[in-house]
């Protein structure tokens, strides 16, 4: 049978220690699987040895590489070794970070000038519906140039999937028992990711919606329930973890994964993202009644000023009265908060360090704001942007904006922090997984 190889480039992040398999090229493989023989490389759980000698080894002609913003450097690094070994293979480029690399970011550094040389394809947007033909025309031109002209070619795609008419996702062809086990190991549960929804119509101006778009997409409530009774009972989950931005956009869907999960008994618990503007006290409850236990949102901030800024659509208010409705519901309230956001400056510290005091989040979670080229932050703050070496783009630890704040974004973050660990160490319920990334 005719073989694809997709890889996860290895990078290291911040919750190494807790992850979920890239379920991105996992309904890829799972579409192709009828007609391709597909093996997925996977540098987030294989160790650094194995990794490297499973790259070099390669000798399939097709390979697809995954990529965020954060793995472009090691992308590359991969498909310069395989045309380096094997300059007939046709290397295909999608995820995330493939509208950087189509949009040659990469002539800031003349590092990636040569990429041209490496990468034959991008392929930007939902592959579901545009790599089966693709791969059918690449492997019927056998080994004839896929490009007249020496830079990628890019495939860009334009319909919305139905997500119903999609299999599961291949886990088979990860290691999802070393996944559970490092779950295991550090945290004493394990969890894994699921994904019921695509797309978002709101218009934070941080988002890259490059891939899944503003078009709200779900799949059914049978459909998500029983993939979540096939989880439960062939890897014996404690918890489930919705990968969806807006998994509480539609409350009718919500109510009927719900009473879906009440009919077919199906016991553990889950947790899912979503807009503090998109839930209620009753929708709220029966989440909570068949497992919910968790919800997190992001808040981004206390402020108004930055929440206009980063055109949230929401306010301070609303924030706090929705964390008052969880907490009432008895579904523990996650905040994902945003710093090192032009503008800021002490007032806006002060008001989200009452934000933090006033709702009690039971995690919380911290990034530096990232212009990530295809959202429209970026031509806002691309004067400020320090350099375009993605490897140390890291929205976890530091900011790569050299703006003039008044508090320097390290020093705001900290404050932030101190304010949230102060709380719990006066009794404020915890989550155990909140300092694992610490350790």
């Amino acid at each position: 049978m005719r073989k694809v190889i997709f890889i996860n480039p290895k990078v290291t992040w911040k919750f190494i220690r807790t992850p979920y398999p890239p379920l991105g090229i996992g309904y890829l493989a799972a579409v192709l699987r009828n007609k391709w023989d597909v093996e997925i490389i996977d540098g987030e759980i294989l160790d650094e040895l194995e990794y490297r000698k499973r790259i070099q080894n390669i000798n399939t002609r097709i390979i697809g590489i995954t990529t965020t913003i954060k793995q472009i450097p090691e992308a590359i690094n991969i498909a310069k070794i395989i045309k380096m070994s094997n300059p007939e293979s046709v290397i295909i480029v999608g995820g995330s970070g493939a509208m950087t690399i189509a949009n040659n970011q990469f002539d800031f550094q003349k590092n990636y000038i040569d990429i041209k040389n490496y990468i034959d394809i991008i392929v930007m947007g939902e592959a579901e519906l545009t790599l089966p033909p693709l791969l059918e025309q690449v492997y019927k031109r056998g080994h004839e140039k896929i490009n007249n002209i020496n830079i990628p070619r890019i495939i860009f795609s334009h319909n919305p999937l139905n997500l119903d008419l999609l299999p599961l996702p291949a886990r088979d062809l990860f290691p999802i028992e070393k996944y559970l086990d490092i779950w295991n190991r550090n945290t004493g549960m394990t969890s894994t990711s699921i994904i019921s929804s695509r797309g978002c119509p709101y218009r934070c101006i941080f988002c890259d919606k490059n891939i899944s778009g503003y078009k709200f997409r779900a799949r059914s409530a049978v459909k998500v329930v029983d993939e979540m009774e096939y989880l439960t009972r062939r890897y014996n989950i404690d918890d489930l973890f919705f990968y969806d931005d807006l998994f509480t956009f539609d409350k009718n869907r919500v109510i009927e994964i719900c009473n879906e999960l009440r009919r077919k008994k199906v016991s553990v618990s889950w947790s899912v993202q979503t807009r503090v503007d998109r839930v209620d006290e009753i929708m709220l409850k029966k989440m909570k009644e068949v497992g919910c236990e968790e919800i997190y949102f992001g808040a981004e901030s206390g402020s108004n000023k930055i929440l206009h800024y980063l055109q949230k659509g929401f306010t301070r208010d609303i924030i706090i009265e929705t964390f008052k409705i969880c907490h009432k519901a008895g579904i523990k309230p996650g905040m994902y908060l945003i710093v090192g956001v032009p503008t800021e400056d002490k007032e806006d510290l002060n008001r989200t360090q009452d934000l933090i005091k006033q709702c009690r989040p039971y995690l919380l979670n911290f990034s530096f704001l990232m212009p990530f080229p295809g959202a429209p932050l970026f031509s806002k703050v691309k004067q400020w942007i320090k350099n375009y070496n993605f490897s140390q783009w890291d929205e976890m630890n530091s900011s790569i904006l050299n703006y003039p704040f008044e508090i320097d974004p390290v020093e705001y973050h900290d404050r932030l922090y101190t304010t949230f660990k102060n709380l719990v160490k006066e009794g404020m319920e915890c989550s155990p997984l909140q300092f694992y990334c610490e350790q």
